[in-house]
């Protein structure tokens, strides 16, 4: 967006690309988990469901035994991992746009 790339261009991570890559991976990955919480919420088990599955994860972070935890941290890693998948498929298929690439940004300037 064009927010983002403002963000980027003046911190100069759009000099290191797989540093701005990582960091637009990592905030796919947090807006899937989002999404499937509020998916959750409205089909599934309703906000009390959730809160309690996400009160029972971090009630049980002091002791780092939580399957809820640990179910979470992998999904997250998991589509953490999807996310670089999904830009790398973008970015050979051709549909991404060219003013929001790092290596073309930083050739050209």
């Amino acid at each position: 967006s064009k927010w983002t790339r403002l963000w980027a261009s003046s911190t100069g991570v759009m000099q290191r690309p797989f540093l701005y890559r990582s960091i637009c991976a990592f905030g796919g990955a947090a807006c899937i988990v989002c999404m499937m919480s509020v998916n959750m919420i409205g089909y599934a088990v309703g906000v009390n469901g959730v809160s309690a599955y996400f009160e029972r994860a971090s009630s049980d972070l002091a002791a780092l035994q939580s399957e809820a935890l640990v179910t979470i941290l992998w999904s997250f890693c998991i589509l953490y991992c999807t996310s670089h998948l999904m830009f790398e498929f973008r970015r050979l298929d051709g549909t991404y746009d060219k003013k929001s690439d790092p290596k073309v940004v930083a050739d050209s300037g």
